[in-house]
C-alpha cells in the first residue's frame, strides 16, 4: 500500500446539517477538482428502512459540490459483487454510516469491496466512518455477551485500520456504569479511543485533530487523556 490517505472517525450525527463543515473540509483534503463520494448503508442493512441512509448521504454530499453513489453492500454476497467493489474502489471518498458494528463486520471481512476500500485509502483518499463505520476500523469490535460471559469472548477481531484500540462512539452518551465496566473487560492489548457524537478525529497512523463540538478521550493503562476541536494528538503505538 502506497502513502496513506486520511481516515476520519465520527462519533455520531453522519449527514446532519452539523457535520457540513466537517465534510467540506474532508473534501478539501482531496487534490481533485469534483471529488466523487461513495456512500454505504451496510451497517444499517437489517434494518426496514436502511435505505433512508444512503439517501440522507446523497442528499448531503450533493449540496456540498460532490459526485456521489450509494453502493447497496447489504449482506457478504453484495460485498463480494464485482460492481460495488468497482463502484467503491471509483471513489476519493468512501462514507460508511451507522447501525449494527458486528453487521457490518461480518459483512465486509475478507470482501471484495473491503479490499477497494483498502484501496482508495492507499492510494491517498479519504475513508470515513460513522459509530458502527467508525468502529470496525480498531483492533476490536464489542461483541454481545451473556451476562458473566468470559470476557475474552467480549471482542471480535476489528478490520484494523486503526490498531492497538478499541473505538467507542457516541461517548457522551455513555452512562459511567457501562463505561466503567468495559475498560475493566478491555483487551490488555489495547486502548480505548471515546468520540462524542458531532465529533470527529482525522489522520492515520499515528498522528490526528479533532474537530467538531465535542471531546475525545484517550484512556489507557488507568489514564485518560482529553482532546478537543482543534488540537492534535497521537495514540499508543504500540501498547
Amino acid at each position: 500500500m502506497q502513502a496513506p490517505g486520511v481516515l476520519a472517525l465520527v462519533g455520531a450525527g453522519e449527514y446532519l446539517t452539523g457535520m457540513a463543515d466537517i465534510d467540506r473540509y474532508l473534501l478539501s483534503t482531496l487534490n481533485v477538482s469534483k471529488a466523487k463520494v461513495v456512500v454505504m448503508p451496510t451497517a444499517a442493512a437489517q434494518e426496514e428502512d436502511y435505505m433512508k441512509w444512503a439517501y440522507m448521504g446523497l442528499s448531503h454530499f450533493q449540496r456540498l459540490g460532490a459526485d456521489v453513489e450509494a453502493a447497496l453492500v447489504v449482506d457478504h454476497e453484495s460485498a463480494n459483487d464485482p460492481h460495488n467493489a468497482e463502484l467503491v474502489k471509483s471513489a476519493d471518498l468512501v462514507y460508511m454510516s451507522g447501525g449494527d458494528p458486528r453487521y457490518l463486520l461480518y459483512t465486509l471481512k475478507g470482501s471484495q469491496v473491503w479490499e477497494s476500500i483498502l484501496e482508495v485509502y492507499g492510494r491517498g483518499g479519504v475513508v470515513a466512518g460513522c459509530s458502527a463505520g467508525a468502529m470496525i476500523m480498531g483492533k476490536y469490535v464489542r461483541a454481545r455477551g451473556a451476562p458473566g460471559a468470559d470476557p475474552a469472548t467480549l471482542w471480535l477481531p476489528g478490520l484494523d485500520l486503526v490498531p492497538n484500540v478499541v473505538i467507542m462512539p457516541h461517548f457522551d452518551r455513555v452512562p459511567e456504569e457501562r463505561l466503567k465496566l468495559m475498560l475493566e473487560n478491555l483487551p490488555i492489548d489495547a486502548a480505548a479511543l471515546g468520540i462524542d457524537e458531532h465529533t470527529v478525529i482525522l489522520g492515520s497512523n499515528q498522528e490526528w485533530q479533532v474537530r467538531g463540538k465535542g471531546k475525545v478521550a484517550v484512556m489507557t493503562g488507568g489514564e485518560t487523556l482529553t482532546y478537543r476541536s482543534g488540537q492534535n494528538f497521537e495514540l499508543p503505538w504500540p501498547i
